[in-house]
């Protein structure tokens, strides 16, 4: 099977794409921005170099994974 085969044969069992006018208007807006980290704005100087080793400790030694 080529590469274009395996395309066609992939399209066929994809629905036909129908645009809404009214469902894209419905989502066409901002949102919240997710993050799973600290915002830049919760960063600063006054975290001492031993606060994140030791907080790099815990985590390792917790056997967790990071995600």
């Amino acid at each position: 099977m080529t590469p274009t085969s395996a395309l066609k044969a992939q399209d066929a069992t994809l629905p036909e794409f129908i645009w809404d006018d009214a469902l894209i208007r419905r989502y066409d807006l901002s949102g919240p921005r997710y993050t799973s980290y600290p915002t830049a704005v919760e960063f600063n100087q006054n975290y001492p170099i031993e606060h994140m080793v030791k907080a790099a400790a815990r985590s390792k030694a917790s056997g967790r994974p990071l995600s």
